[in-house]
Parts: C-alpha cells; sequence; structure tokens
C-alpha cells in the first residue's frame, strides 16, 4: 500500500510540521495530521506504518466524544 502524505491531502497553509503531526490552517479552523510516521526516542524512523495516524485518529476522536460532556475539548 502507498502511503499519503498529508501535504497530497490538504490544500491549506502548513503552519507547523513536528515529528509525526502537522498543524493546517484553514482559516477560523485549524487541521491537526496525525500521520504515519513514526518517531521513539526523539528520532523519526523509516519506514512510515502504514494506517498508523488513521488508527490514533479514531482512538482519539473516541476518547474525545466520551468525554465531551465532561469537559470541553479542541473537537469542532
Amino acid at each position: 500500500m502507498a502511503l499519503s502524505t498529508a501535504a497530497d491531502l490538504v490544500k491549506a497553509p502548513l503552519l507547523y510540521k513536528g515529528k509525526v503531526r502537522e498543524l493546517y490552517d484553514l482559516g477560523e479552523h485549524f487541521l491537526i495530521v496525525v500521520t504515519d510516521r513514526i518517531s521513539a526516542f526523539d528520532y523519526v524512523l523509516d519506514p512510515a506504518v502504514p494506517e498508523k495516524g488513521n488508527v490514533l485518529n479514531k482512538l482519539s476522536s473516541f476518547w474525545f466524544e466520551l468525554t465531551g460532556d465532561m469537559m470541553e475539548n479542541h473537537v469542532v
């Protein structure tokens, strides 16, 4: 399976590129993209792990939805 990069999918200005996340400016909102890149001990490993970003996004979405009535979060 070919890995996609956020730059392939998002056509917005890139504000920040970290080891595994990227932040894009959508105007009124920001978009945080969790990539398939993997980091250990402050070092980005190669190759990336296919679907890693997708799995991390789904886990985060689950927990933000579950705890959304207990505390505010950044999910729109």
